[in-house]
């Protein structure tokens, strides 16, 4: 059952989500963060197939195979993150990053990483690193 009006595209899932089920998020939502504190294991299929860009802050739980929709082409690991991500998706052609404390992201060297001046991570497997501020490219 949907909580949510048909034609939400935006929506933030916070620590006070508890119960999640495949189809609770409309097929309209193309953008959702997790916010810091989520503690809610994704498994596949909950969040939307229409999903294209997934903003994830410092949640509790990692990322596991299949939690995240094929169609997402773009990845926002914002400050604080600090899960395991099992699968960075074939689709996936973006990925920014903030200051994250993960241990390892498992990307592939075709993926452009855009790194936050914060972001202290270094990507010598990728060949497409570039800086990122906020909406700024420099």
């Amino acid at each position: 059952m949907n909580i949510l009006p048909n034609g939400t595209p935006y929506l933030e899932l916070g620590p006070s989500i508890k119960n999640l089920k495949a189809g609770s998020i409309p097929t309209t939502v193309v953008y959702i963060i997790l916010l810091n504190g989520f503690n809610f294991q994704l498994l596949n299929g909950i969040l939307p197939s229409s999903l294209q860009v997934l903003y994830v802050g410092a949640i509790e739980k990692p990322l596991l195979n299949g939690s995240i929709p094929s169609n997402v082409s773009t990845l926002v690991l914002l400050d604080g993150f600090n899960q395991k991500i099992s699968e960075i998706l074939p689709r996936i052609s973006v990925v920014y990053v903030g200051d994250i404390h993960s241990e390892e992201i498992p990307l592939k060297s075709t993926i452009q990483i855009k790194k936050s001046p914060s972001c202290k991570q270094q990507f010598n497997n990728s060949n497409y690193v570039y800086e990122w501020e906020g909406c700024k490219e420099k």
